[in-house]
């Protein structure tokens, strides 16, 4: 598969995409994604809006993909789709079940359905991943909100922004991961009008995640404990 597939007109590129027999699976700022009957991948494919950050403002030569760096933990783009150099889109792995997406956090039967003991093997998955990241000097970009948990892993999405720098990232990419995580469960607290969990400063993660669990294993006996 090339990095990068150009077209010549946006009617040419919809013609390509009209044979992928996509499905709509969601919608962003920058445009919409979709998943693909027929490889079963998913296409991020952006707004046509000169009034949006969208597709035109990224660098293609310097968008990050899988013929540079491929890592579990990371959807980066496998194919960038331009039309006369311009990024329309790109195609990368389907990433299906988010018990992080806001309307699974804001519901809190969602919440009782993490299982912490996968969502903290997940982090040290991701967490090694992000290590191996920034040990090609590749900068994280945007991660909360583009953090997806399907239960047993963790993954990035909408990883255009990321970038190669000569500085050392280590440190500020593994804040971005604790951080984004830290964001999913603060949404939750505050909707809840939950007081004294919210993960205290310098407190590592997987003792936060651990706290977290110990408290949603309590609160549902006592649901239970009042109706049955």
């Amino acid at each position: 598969m090339e990095r990068q597939m150009d077209f010549k007109s946006d009617v040419t590129f919809a013609i390509y995409l009209k044979m992928k027999c996509l499905m709509s699976i969601g919608a962003g700022s920058e445009g919409e994604c979709f998943k693909s009957n027929s490889d079963k991948d998913a296409y991020k494919i952006f707004f046509n809006d000169e009034m949006l950050f969208t597709g035109k403002d990224y660098d293609v030569s310097k968008i990050i993909t899988t013929h540079e760096v491929d890592l579990n933990s990371f959807a980066f783009p496998k194919q960038l789709y331009t039309v006369n150099g311009v990024l329309k889109g790109y195609r990368t792995k389907c990433v299906e079940g988010d018990l992080f997406s806001t309307e699974s956090t804001l519901d809190i039967t969602n919440i009782y359905n993490i299982n912490f003991r996968s969502l903290i093997k997940a982090y040290l998955r991701m967490k090694a991943d992000v290590v191996a990241l920034s040990e090609k000097h590749i900068a994280i970009y945007d991660l909360p909100f583009n953090l997806m948990f399907d239960g047993q892993k963790l993954t990035a999405i909408d990883t255009c922004g990321y970038y190669k720098t000569n500085e050392s990232v280590l440190k500020d990419n593994l804040k971005s991961l604790d951080d984004a995580i830290t964001s999913v469960f603060d949404l939750w607290l505050r909707n809840e009008e939950i007081e004294g969990l919210s993960r205290l400063e310098n407190e590592d993660m997987i003792s936060y995640l651990m706290r977290l669990d110990v408290y949603l294993k309590s609160l549902k006996r006592e649901i239970k404990g009042r109706y049955y």
